[in-house]
């Protein structure tokens, strides 16, 4: 998730080549990812381990990626969520298209909360007050 995966081609590096499409994530395999993450959120909760230094920097780049954009499901929370979820949990290796659906359910359930979404709204203020 660290990368999407995308890259851009220049005029002087020719035509993109040809791609078919990626297949929709299978509900399954999304699924299945979803109960990894929360067993491991429950671990790591318990357990009340804060963010290492390798996710505060993934934190502090989405940050730096939005320094202007108010906080907002989409895209800010989406990569909040993307950039915690790969930085905690990026040995559980997923499609890209799988690790962005689970990254939007996990951020559309935190931004429909009340509570976590004061929260998230907090975190930004801090994180833009630190890269800046």
């Amino acid at each position: 998730m660290a990368s999407s995966g995308f890259s851009l081609h220049g005029a002087a590096e020719g035509p993109l080549p040809d791609q078919t499409p990626a297949p929709p994530p299978d509900p399954t395999e999304e699924a299945g990812l979803m109960q990894r993450v929360l067993r491991e959120t429950l671990a790591v909760t318990e357990a009340d381990v804060p963010l290492d230094t390798a996710e505060l920097t993934a934190l502090e780049d989405v940050a730096r990626r939005f320094i202007d954009a108010a906080l907002s499901l989409h895209p800010v929370v989406v990569a909040l969520v993307g950039a915690i979820l790969s930085a905690r949990f990026g040995y559980l290796a997923c499609r890209p298209e799988v690790c962005q659906a689970v990254s939007l359910r996990i951020a559309e359930t935190l931004w429909e909360d009340p509570a976590s979404q004061a929260r998230l709204l907090r975190l930004w203020a801090r994180l833009t007050e630190a890269v800046r």
